[in-house]
C-alpha cells in the first residue's frame, strides 16, 4: 500500500517547470525505493522538457524523519552555495522543504520569486509558514483507510487472501510556496 512516487518526483518538478522555473534542484531523501523513485521522477521530467540535470543541484538530507527541517535548512546551505543558484527546489518531504524555505528566506530570497518550492507529503503546515508550501498529497488518509479495511477483511475471512498491491495516485496541491504565474 502506498503512493507512486515516481509520479509522485515528476508531477513535482514538471509543476515547477509550467511555472517557468529552468534551473530545478533536488533535496533527495535517504537510499531507499521511494527517495529513488522521486528522484527518477525529477531526472525524467527534467530530461522530457530539455532541462540539465545537474548532480550538484542533487544534495541528500542526513534525515528525513526528526530533525528533518534542519537538515533541510543545512542542504540549502549547501545549493546556495553552488556557483549558478537553482531557482527551484523539489523537495523528498515537507519537513525538508519548510527547512530550506527558511534558509533562503534568511538568506535574503523571496519566495516564490527568486527561488519557488514544493514539498511532498502534503502536512499540514499552512498557518504556521510566511509562505504557505505547495506539495504532493500521497493521500496519507486514503491510504489508512484501505489498509484498515485490509486489516478487517483478513480478521473477518477465514481463508488466506491473495497478495496483492495497492498504488495510488498522488495529487498536487500548489500553494504560494511555488505560484509564480
Amino acid at each position: 500500500m502506498g503512493t507512486d512516487d515516481y509520479a509522485a518526483g515528476r508531477m513535482a518538478t514538471e509543476h515547477l517547470i509550467t511555472q517557468g522555473c529552468l534551473r530545478i534542484a533536488h533535496i533527495r531523501g535517504p537510499e531507499v525505493a521511494t527517495a529513488q523513485e522521486r528522484l527518477r521522477g525529477y531526472a525524467d521530467a527534467l530530461e522530457s522538457n530539455g532541462l540539465e540535470y545537474r548532480a550538484d543541484w542533487v544534495v541528500a538530507a542526513d534525515r528525513v524523519d526528526s530533525g528533518a527541517t534542519q537538515h533541510g535548512a543545512e542542504a540549502m546551505k549547501r545549493l546556495l552555495e553552488s556557483s549558478e543558484r537553482p531557482d527551484a527546489v523539489f523537495a523528498f518531504n515537507d519537513p525538508l522543504a519548510i527547512g530550506a524555505m527558511h534558509a533562503a528566506l534568511n538568506a535574503g530570497l523571496r519566495i516564490p520569486e527568486d527561488m519557488a518550492f514544493i514539498g511532498c507529503g502534503n502536512l499540514h503546515f499552512d498557518d504556521l509558514l510566511r509562505v504557505p508550501l505547495s506539495s504532493v498529497d500521497q493521500q496519507s488518509a486514503e491510504i489508512g483507510r484501505r489498509t484498515a479495511q485490509i486489516l478487517l477483511d483478513l480478521i473477518e475471512t477465514k481463508e488466506k487472501p491473495a497478495s496483492r498491491s495497492v498504488i495510488l495516485e498522488p495529487h498536487l496541491i500548489p500553494r504560494a510556496s511555488s505560484l509564480r504565474r
